[in-house]
């Protein structure tokens, strides 16, 4: 959920592109409408916004007004309403969220997420700031995972504040 609007992603037609239903209408995904309409529903190619050119892996709502989009080695920062003249910033070219649930958020909004080099950390506040955590601490089990066997998914834990890390087989 994002801008009273469902984003959504990952079609494997077209796995760059993201779509945007209508505001306060999650059900409507009609694009027909005028682009002067401010609720309408939009496609990401359909909305002068920079585009993603790799398979979006995640789409995380932070802050009020942005949205952290992922491919397996970028990050996006979708800042505003793509509607209402809203823009793209890219976060970084070398790392990003290798699945669509490896990540989560603390009770302070910080957004923790597991990369391809390990578990990262985009504070909150901080829309370029991408920390590494664990480059000589992260078990081996945790590098080089393949998301078309292996579910990721990341949890914050408020009681022992930390992530839990979980990696489920696909096939049961």
């Amino acid at each position: 959920r994002y801008n009273n609007s469902i984003l959504l992603a990952g079609d494997s037609q077209a796995p760059h592109v993201w779509y945007m239903s209508r505001r306060d209408n999650p059900l409507d995904f009609n694009y027909g409408a005028a682009s002067t309409h401010k609720a309408r529903a939009v496609a990401g190619t359909s909305t002068g916004m920079s585009t993603i050119g790799q398979p979006i892996t995640a789409i995380v709502p932070f802050f009020a007004d942005y949205a952290v989009f992922a491919s397996t080695s970028e990050l996006w920062l979708m800042r505003g309403d793509p509607r209402l003249n809203g823009g793209f910033d890219r976060i970084s070219k070398q790392v990003g969220i290798i699945d669509r649930f490896a990540h989560a958020t603390d009770q302070n909004g910080n957004l923790y997420f597991l990369s391809r080099r390990g578990l990262c950390r985009l504070p909150f506040g901080s829309s370029t700031q991408v920390e590494p955590l664990s480059a000589r601490r992260i078990p081996q089990e945790l590098l080089g995972i393949d998301t078309s066997l292996v579910e990721v998914s990341l949890g914050y834990e408020p009681n022992e504040d930390g992530i839990l890390i979980t990696l489920t087989p696909k096939d049961g």
